[in-house]
């Protein structure tokens, strides 16, 4: 979701979109309680319920994974254990199939040892199946294996996210690690496109500022470094989000309170809204922020019901299909119609004797003519 400030999925010309995602836990959450872990499972489905609200292509999840060990455990950073593993997979593949996805990949085949004992020691424990830590003919299968082998893509269900169409504060899409209410510090906007209309599913990075705290550096065991959170949540059917701070350090320096200190917004057709800096006085951002968008969804595209008159000229373009119906070009009207893939012309097509009208196949999308590059994702500041 949140590369959707540097490159918008639904503008470039592509076949897919590989989502890559994997497990993120704060460091207050317990990973040892069920709980925890069923809300992690829950706060990943608010990927792929984003993509399925906003996508106009198929989209796969090319990576995703989850730390376990038979001989490490979540004391030494890992995610969790074998069995909190086993049911990640379950979960997450019945969530891909359910949310509409078209495919799957795990993160990865075998574990490994390129991160030695450092901060990254973690990531050696990705494999289905384990390194071996003792002598052994064949490296252990991890119970997640049978999963892999005895599933069937099969839609059982709704996307199973924890959602509602307007704002509330105890669902996972909005606030997805269920900080709890702080008003004298809470931070709420509407985001609006150019023309005053609510756009839903804008992604939202929230940065908050946590204060300043001691660490240790090799050359000064003293430090004092200020301390960020940072999260995503998104906008509801109205356009509304709410920032929630919530202080969570056990080492922050005594008179430091949370304080949402920047605000940056984009969606799917839409700039970017991106102020530079972090402002540790609050964030300074308007109750109303507005995106420029730049069109509507232009992938399957149904004609009907339209009459183009003598001296009018209308194009019609699908990239990826063209379906027309109920549609007449008079004569001396001009129309064409076109697809990079497929134009279907159904029962009620009618193009007149005397009209000008031109129905092919266009491999290549029209460019976004109306599209101001010089105010493009990257670039553009509120």
């Amino acid at each position: 979701t949140k590369d959707v400030f540097s490159f918008d999925p639904t503008i470039l010309k592509l076949d897919f979109i590989s989502l890559h995602y994997y497990s993120k836990f704060k460091s207050f959450e317990n990973r040892t309680l069920p709980s925890v872990q069923q809300a992690n499972r829950v706060r990943n489905v608010n990927n792929l319920f984003w993509l399925q609200q906003v996508s106009v292509i198929p989209w796969i999840v090319g990576e995703t994974g989850f730390t376990a060990s038979k001989y490490h455990g979540i004391s030494e950073g890992l995610d969790g254990t074998l069995a909190d593993m086993e049911d990640y997979v379950s979960q997450s593949l019945k969530a891909v199939c359910n949310c509409g996805g078209s495919g799957y990949s795990w993160w990865m085949y075998q574990d490994v040892w390129y991160f030695g004992e450092g901060k990254n020691f973690k990531k050696n424990f990705y494999g289905l199946l384990e390194r071996g830590f003792i002598p052994s003919p064949e490296a252990e299968k991890q119970p997640a294996v049978d999963i892999f082998r005895h599933y069937t893509p099969l839609r059982t269900g709704n996307c199973p996210v924890d959602y509602s169409p307007t704002y509330d504060a105890d669902k996972i899409y909005y606030n997805p690690y269920l900080y709890p209410p702080n008003p004298d510090k809470e931070v709420s906007a509407a985001v609006t496109d150019q023309y005053g209309n609510p756009i839903k599913n804008a992604v939202v990075e929230v940065v908050v500022y946590m204060g300043r705290k001691h660490t240790y550096t090799p050359t000064n065991p003293d430090t004092i470094v200020d301390v960020y959170d940072y999260y995503t949540t998104f906008t509801d059917e109205n356009g509304f989000f709410k920032a929630i701070p919530y202080q969570y350090g056990i080492d922050i320096i005594p008179n430091n309170t949370p304080l949402v200190c920047k605000i940056k917004v984009s969606a799917p057709y839409s700039s970017v809204f991106n102020p530079l800096q972090n402002n540790h006085n609050g964030p300074n951002i308007p109750q109303i922020i507005q995106l420029k968008r730049i069109g509507a969804n232009n992938y399957d595209v149904n004609v009907n019901n339209e009459t183009i008159s003598t001296g009018q000229s209308r194009t019609y373009y699908g990239r990826n299909s063209l379906t027309v119906s109920n549609t007449e070009v008079e004569p001396g009207g001009n129309a064409e119609f076109k697809s990079a893939r497929e134009i279907r012309l159904l029962p009620g097509f009618h193009a007149r004797a005397g009209s000008n009208t031109h129905i092919f196949i266009s491999p290549e999308q029209p460019d976004c003519n109306e599209y101001d590059f010089n105010n493009a994702k990257i670039k553009q500041q509120p």
